[in-house]
């Protein structure tokens, strides 16, 4: 990876890493296109100034022709070798003036407007129990569906709220570990929301380069079929094996 994404948010409320991933889900999902709230554009004005958008290889790793701000939120891609320490700190003093927090979802780590810093809780995953609920199409909740590519192992993880997660890797992973990274909801995990069908699902995901559209079905073997489209793109078809969450990883579960 060589670039690192972060977010400036205009939003007072939100206080916790948790509350400004949802802000941004919120932001990816949009397929409208709002206007920047003022705060948020005379932030990116000075934004520019601070670090132009000149293409001479300083700090930016993708400009601002297709991602200008919009609604609350203002997504910045930067060139990871050169976003040091210093550079993050100009960006919060920035942001700080302007009344704005800075969000980095890979880190989980939301910087307040005010200075302060707010961390994703150290805990671990709600673990469903084995042989748990299914939805009434048959998705199971108590561990992940799994499928080798080209490109290495992709998992996809189905709740009972209606949302499915998935991640590509490069190596394959036992069903516990697959989870915890794909509850952790990091900038690598694809996040949506699925709709139970007959026998499979619809739904679809959000990513950094677009919305991919789900199409699943699950066969007699307990295989579950999945095509995903993006816009413009042939659909990739996939057959996911079920890899049950461990005993071990339940009794793990702790204390409410």
């Amino acid at each position: 990876m060589s670039e690192c994404t972060m977010f400036v948010l205009d939003a007072p409320r939100v206080q916790t890493p948790e509350g400004a991933a949802r802000q941004v889900d919120r932001f990816l999902g949009q397929d409208t296109v709002a206007a920047p709230t003022p705060r948020l554009l005379a932030f990116f004005d000075e934004l520019l100034a601070v670090f132009p958008d000149d293409h001479s290889g300083a700090v930016w790793h993708e400009g601002f022709e297709h991602n200008r701000p919009r609604g609350s939120t203002l997504a910045l891609v930067f060139e990871l070798a050169r976003f040091d320490e210093t550079r993050l700190q100009r960006l919060r003093e920035l942001a700080g003036r302007h009344q704005l927090h800075v969000f980095d979802p890979e880190a989980g780590v939301l910087y307040l407007r005010d200075g302060r810093e707010a961390t994703r809780l150290d805990q671990p995953p709600p673990w469903p129990e084995p042989g748990g609920p299914t939805c009434r199409s048959g998705l199971r909740f108590d561990g992940v569906y799994e499928a080798r590519s080209d490109l290495g192992w992709d998992y996809v993880c189905f709740l009972n709220d209606g949302r499915v997660l998935s991640q590509l890797v490069g190596g394959r992973l036992g069903a516990k570990r697959a989870l915890e990274l794909l509850y952790a909801c990091d900038a690598f995990v694809a996040k949506g929301s699925y709709e139970p069908g007959p026998a499979g699902f619809t739904g679809k995901l959000t990513t950094s380069y677009g919305s991919i559209k789900l199409e699943g079905r699950l066969s007699d073997d307990g295989s579950l079929r999945v095509s995903a489209q993006r816009k413009g793109r042939e659909a990739i078809n996939r057959v996911y094996a079920f890899v049950p969450l461990p005993a071990d990883a339940a009794a793990a579960r702790p204390a409410v």
